[in-house]
């Protein structure tokens, strides 16, 4: 995501330059010369135009950072060491080298001898080249006592992510369950006027994009920002209201991060292979990068979709999968449900049929014996 940020940072400023926003299309063998080029980036008197194409190999990525008109080329990045309490196949996967029963990433114990905190297991970080337990919520902290992974420093205070309701007091936004702050006290989130799936503007005006937040009777514009998209129009950025919040907050509440996670993995480390991680890490996921990030995701183009915003769309993917498995799940058990009663229905019928059948006959019967002499 690193690599996004930057790039959207660069095209912002060259866009507000030009007072527009660049082009984004994908790339092929005509319009990308070498066969591992990633991008490339022209500029004339109709445009600022960005060309994307993916790296063929799993471990390559896209650096951008070649000049205008000139090709970025895929390079290998380095094979990420998984922290302890992170999912693993094999011990290769792990920086500890120690690939549990559980297929769990193990660390170093309480007391034991380190070198740097990736060595110790979940919960604890070196300090004095000892594995130290981390500090909790509301227990001291400072430069050298740190907090567990679910937990920032604040004023010498473990405060827990997301757990501060509105009205409370705090300076971070991050440890609000509405991550926003007002006059260092948290409060709902601003939502942009208008719609927020669709609201486009044009990075020329200033400051067209309007926002509120209505329990505090406050409205104010800010800028239109650029973001990867098919034409050259700008993106107003979603406000923090318009974003699912409540489904980091529910995963936070919902899970013992600070048992589950290393501190340099941070809260939202993966557990359990893809597959098995919950419906709620992917929403919660999704939330948190919208929050940092959520003009960058409107409107792509396909390959910025398959390239530099891929780790976005991926997620959104596998939490809306999740979603329509529930979904055709309960339409699954509802034909089933119809199908079961009309096959009730179906037996009661025939049952009641032969039983009729059975009465005509016998009264048929006991008519022939009354009328034989």
């Amino acid at each position: 995501m690193k690599f996004s940020l930057l790039i959207v940072v660069l095209f912002f400023a060259l866009g507000k330059l030009q007072g527009t926003c660049p082009i984004f299309s994908c790339g092929d063998n005509t319009t990308l010369k070498n066969e591992k080029a990633c991008s490339t980036m022209t500029n004339n008197e109709t445009g600022f135009f960005v060309t994307l194409r993916g790296c063929n190999e799993t471990f390559e990525v896209c650096p951008f950072q070649a000049p205008l008109d000139e090709e970025d080329i895929c390079v290998n990045s380095t094979t990420y060491k998984k922290m302890p309490g992170e999912y693993c196949d094999t011990k290769d996967n792990c920086y500890s080298a120690n690939c549990t029963a559980n297929n769990i990433c193990g660390g170093q114990p309480v007391g034991i001898a380190c070198k740097s905190d990736m060595e110790c297991d979940v919960g604890l970080y070196c300090f004095n080249k000892v594995c130290t337990q981390t500090a909790g919520a509301g227990m001291f902290c400072n430069d050298t006592v740190k907090c567990a992974a679910d937990a920032l420093c604040v004023q010498q205070a473990c405060v827990r992510l997301a757990s501060i309701e509105n009205d409370n007091a705090t300076v971070v936004s991050a440890t609000c369950k509405s991550f926003y702050v007002v006059n260092n006290k948290c409060s709902p989130g601003p939502i942009l006027i208008g719609d927020s799936d669709s609201n486009v503007c044009n990075s020329g005006l200033q400051k067209p994009c309007l926002y509120n937040i209505t329990d505090k009777n406050l409205t104010w514009n800010d800028s239109c920002v650029c973001g990867m998209h098919v034409n050259s129009t700008g993106v107003c950025k979603p406000g923090e209201g318009d974003i699912a919040v409540a489904d980091i907050v529910s995963y936070f509440d919902s899970n013992k991060l600070n048992e589950t996670c290393h501190i340099l993995s941070g809260p939202f480390c993966k557990f359990k292979s893809d597959d098995n991680m919950p419906i709620e890490y992917y929403k919660a996921l999704v939330a948190v990068m919208e929050l940092s990030q959520g003009s960058n995701y409107k409107f792509n183009a396909d390959c910025a979709k398959q390239t530099v915003n891929k780790d976005y769309w991926v997620t959104v993917d596998k939490a809306s999968t999740e979603s329509r498995f529930g979904l055709y799940l309960f339409l699954g058990i509802a034909i089933g449900a119809v199908f079961v009663i009309a096959i009730l229905l179906l037996v009661i019928y025939f049952k009641r049929k032969g039983d009729d059948e059975d009465d005509d006959s016998g009264q048929g019967l006991t008519t022939k014996k009354e009328q034989t002499p």
